[in-house]
């Protein structure tokens, strides 16, 4: 029998999804604006309200998932 999502322990989804955390890496902010400006670029200023960098790799002095997180505001309507 297949296990599911709901039947994977806290080990199963450390084996299957481990988390690699490492040191701050100062290059994140840069590839945080450029992909800033790819999106507004393609999207347009206009039609987006801003375009934040947060999560762990927006923190210098902690460890952090080596990942990029964006969080793009848009108009309501």
């Amino acid at each position: 029998m297949k296990k599911t999502l709901y039947d994977l322990t806290k080990e199963d989804w450390n084996t299957l999804f481990p988390i690699e955390l490492v040191d701050h890496n100062p290059e994140w902010k840069n590839i945080y604006e450029n992909e800033k400006q790819r999106i507004l670029e393609k999207i347009g200023q206009e039609k987006i309200l801003r375009i934040e960098h947060f999560g762990s790799s927006s923190i210098t002095s902690v460890k952090s998932k080596p990942y990029i997180d964006l969080m793009i505001e848009i108009p309501k309507d």
